[in-house]
């Protein structure tokens, strides 16, 4: 196995003089600028450069849609699960997809700004959070080059698919992963920032749900625990003013359970979303159609399973950041993968593409490196969702795909990340197996 990557560049003065030279500050200096300046300036030719932004287009659509108006709505005493009322009061293209109450408490205080002013301010908060998830990578894979080497790494994640993906369409990527990232960091050293930053993901129950689920496994119970109790006191609080819109409890219920229902139906086909990149999506192509609950939960169940066994076999090994940064990538690609999911939510392997690549650069220079062979693949089948543009509605278009191309590029993404699962539950495996307690080196 690899040494512990707590050393791997402070310990290698080659590595760190290239990083901090002159050349490389400014190369990454201009990395950073020319990769905001491309999507900041996609956003702006698009959307913003308009006399009156926000009132159509497909730029920043999933803000206006699942953010902005849904928040709006309750803020008025309407229900935004109720599709017929809100796609009829309010300027929304989609229905509100079925997040938690919580969802709408959260966002309402960017429904308090206007439109145009609320989609800036969006704007630049997601690319903030861009950055600061190009820091946390670093800081959670114990990767610690410059300043300039964060931007730049902020800029790359910017203008690959899953980046641009977010940032353009206004979705929560960055902030669910950065929140993830905080709930699996923080569990065992503070419950209580763990949970709250893990009741922050639960408010996407695709995003949050896997993880919990993996959590506990883990043993994070702790954590877990509060983060459920304060997801479901602020989905109780919502929910209270939604009662009313709805017109007692009973109507709310059917509505968000009306709402789910139809959103799966249409929004899940994977005919019509080419960014999907989980196994779920993966078997659905496959077959033709969109599964049922229950052929959903016959592919996720043995995902979570697998990742269980795998994180209990890694909890049984000796403790070292190494199992730490095994554990942290295995739930990361299990939540991915156990349930759909588009390009914009890779966002959440940005860590283990750090650590993947720094690792790399540590052992460039080493004659024997035995987990070589699973690095790079790994690596080969994480750049598939990030580089694949091929997977969108816009390559689509202009490719004229249909039949078995149009499938392609989201059965290639599906490919890639059940394969990437499966080579860290393998990496998972051997870990346990070369560092069991008491075993002679």
């Amino acid at each position: 196995m690899a040494p512990s990557p707590s050393d791997r560049i402070d310990a290698d003065p080659s590595l760190l003089s290239i990083l901090s030279s002159r050349s490389s500050v400014i190369v990454a200096v201009v990395i950073a600028v020319a990769a905001f300046a491309i999507v900041g300036g996609r956003a702006w030719s698009l959307h913003f450069s308009h006399a009156q932004p926000g009132n159509d287009g497909w730029v920043l659509m999933d803000f206006r849609n699942q953010i902005y108006f849904p928040a709006s709505a309750f803020l008025s005493g309407d229900n935004p699960y109720d599709t017929g009322v809100y796609l009829d009061k309010y300027p929304a293209s989609r229905q509100f997809a079925p997040y938690l109450p919580s969802h709408l408490l959260m966002y309402s205080p960017l429904a308090m700004l206007p439109l145009a002013t609320a989609e800036a301010a969006y704007a630049v908060f997601v690319a903030c959070l861009t950055m600061g998830l190009a820091l946390a990578s670093c800081r959670v894979a114990r990767f610690r080059p410059g300043t300039a080497a964060v931007a730049a790494l902020g800029g790359l994640l910017l203008v690959t698919r899953p980046g641009q993906m977010n940032f353009l369409l206004g979705q929560q990527a960055a902030q669910m992963a950065l929140c993830a990232y905080a709930a699996l960091s923080l569990s065992r050293r503070s419950p209580l920032l763990a949970a709250l930053a893990l009741a922050v993901t639960m408010s996407k129950p695709n995003f949050g749900g896997p993880i919990a689920v993996l959590m506990l496994v883990r043993g994070d119970f702790r954590a877990v625990v509060l983060a459920g109790a304060i997801a479901g006191t602020a989905s109780l609080l919502a929910a209270a003013g939604l009662s009313d819109a709805a017109g007692g409890v009973g109507p709310l219920l059917s509505s968000i359970s009306a709402n789910s229902a139809a959103w799966g139906r249409v929004f899940l086909d994977p005919a019509s979303l080419p960014p999907l990149v989980d196994t779920v999506s993966l078997v659905s192509h496959a077959m033709g159609r969109t599964l049922t609950p229950l052929e959903q939960a016959s592919v996720a169940v043995p995902i979570l399973g697998l990742s269980g066994w795998a994180l209990r076999r890694l909890a049984a090994s000796e403790p070292g950041h190494a199992r730490d940064a095994l554990s942290f990538n295995l739930i990361c690609i299990a939540a991915i993968t156990c349930t759909y999911h588009q390009a914009y939510d890779c966002l959440l392997l940005a860590c283990m593409a750090v650590g993947l690549v720094a690792d790399t650069l540590w052992l460039s220079h080493r004659r024997s490196d035995p987990q070589a062979r699973l690095r790079w693949a790994a690596l080969f089948c994480l750049c598939v969702p990030v580089l694949n543009f091929f997977a969108s509605h816009r390559a689509v278009e202009c490719l004229q795909l249909s039949g078995l191309w149009l499938r392609m590029p989201a059965v290639v993404n599906g490919l890639a990340t059940t394969a990437l699962l499966l080579i860290v539950v393998r990496a998972a495996y051997l870990h346990s197996i070369h560092h069991a307690p008491g075993r002679v080196a």
